[in-house]
């Protein structure tokens, strides 16, 4: 069936019912406030929940980590200092960008600013780093404005999206320098190269990676061992749009278990939903190019998490909180 607006009235898929409601709840933050609060955000941009449906936040202009319970409104502070202060030692972070949570919340941060990928154990005041030197360079052991990980527990390997290189890094445990694994080309549209990746989706089903490949408005797949990608979303040549088949600088990405794609397109303000093959995004939150504050409407949103309800999360990142959209 076809859509008539925003929010599809009913989509059926492997006879799991796909809609959502189109005013969000915010389930982190406070309206119009950016400091440093137990229940403020500032430019948070990811959101992920465990299986109790508690949030850990990448609050990143606070340089800290907050976990929120279910249903509590002041988030508690895991990682980096709570007063909101950057740094460079091991107890700081400095606009910090995801986030991997194990089952025992065990964290792995990527530190952005501080160009290193850090392991903090539960409940322990500082991080130990897994890679990075603290300055950005494009060395095995170094990375420049890493944007998102993803583990492979069965072989015990981090994967880093290398931002400002361009590059997937794989990283074994206890070793410092890394193998490439995408990119590393330099900066481009090429089906051999990455530009700025920022989200990446380990599909350990396909033994591949989905890419938000951010500065081409794209998402590509990786397969693990091959040399170039294949166009999942977006546009093949590096063009931004607003279209149905176009993202504007995605953000991260996520997939559901029917392998359905969710894309958060973040200067269109928009959570894209991209049916499992399909190249054609339906509008689920957001509304294209209107970028606002109340309920139904976002502003740079750069993350999207499903729970096991799938109800969607959204890291609402200019708007300093965390929608929460209710399936039904």
């Amino acid at each position: 069936m076809k859509c008539k607006s925003n929010i599809c009235g009913l989509i059926l898929v492997t006879n799991v019912t796909l809609r959502w409601k189109p005013e969000g709840i915010t389930v982190a933050g406070v309206f119009n406030s950016s400091s440093t609060g137990a229940d403020e955000l500032s430019v948070p941009v990811y959101v992920t929940v465990n299986y109790l449906n508690n949030m850990f936040i990448v609050d990143s202009g606070n340089h800290r980590i907050q976990k929120y319970l279910r249903n509590a409104t002041n988030g508690s502070t895991i990682a980096g200092m709570s007063n909101g202060a950057g740094g460079t030692n091991l107890y700081s972070l400095a606009w910090p960008s995801h986030v991997i949570v194990d089952p025992n919340e065990n964290l792995c941060i990527t530190d952005r600013v501080n160009h290193r990928l850090l392991s903090w154990k539960y409940n322990a005041s500082v991080g130990k780093i897994i890679t990075g030197t603290g300055v950005p360079g494009n060395a095995t052991n170094q990375l420049s404005s890493p944007r998102s990980a993803a583990y492979d527990a069965s072989a015990d390997i981090y994967f880093v999206a290398d931002a400002n290189n361009h590059r997937i890094m794989s990283y074994a445990f206890n070793v410092t320098s890394g193998v490439l694994v995408a990119g590393g080309n330099g900066a481009g549209s090429n089906n051999t190269q990455l530009n700025i990746p920022c989200g990446l989706y380990f599909d350990k089903i396909t033994n591949s990676f989905l890419i938000a490949n951010e500065g081409s408005h794209s998402v590509v797949r990786w397969k693990f061992g091959a040399s170039n990608w294949t166009l999942l979303a977006g546009s093949s040549l590096g063009i931004n749009g607003v279209t149905s088949t176009s993202l504007n600088w995605p953000g991260h990405l996520t997939l559901d278990p029917m392998g359905n794609m969710y894309v958060a397109d973040s200067m269109n303000h928009r959570i894209q939903l991209f049916f499992n093959g399909q190249s054609i995004g339906i509008t689920i939150a957001g509304k294209t190019g209107v970028a606002r504050k109340n309920a139904s409407l976002l502003y740079v949103p750069l993350s999207i998490e499903l729970d096991n309800q799938l109800n969607l999360y959204v890291a609402d990142a200019y708007n300093n909180r965390v929608q929460k959209f209710l399936r039904y």
